[in-house]
């Protein structure tokens, strides 16, 4: 089970702590716009790898870290 640190608000910015092994699976759940940041950003989930996502309106929609 991941850990949980805080409940979901608005205000919480999520953090999804991914392996490489199951970034091709992460993927498939997210929206087209984490996708082809993440495509873009050549984002491969690498232990210590972080990327950071913006939001539409350029505020920062999520943090995704790589574990290897």
């Amino acid at each position: 089970m991941p850990p949980k640190f805080a409940s979901k608000t608005q205000k919480a910015i999520p953090i999804d702590v991914v392996e490489k092994p199951s970034l091709v699976g992460w993927l498939k759940h997210q929206n087209a716009g984490v996708k082809a940041w993440v495509k873009a950003a050549g984002f491969e989930a690498g232990l210590g790898a972080v990327l950071l996502v913006p939001a539409k309106d350029g505020t920062l929609e999520r943090v995704v870290a790589g574990w290897g």
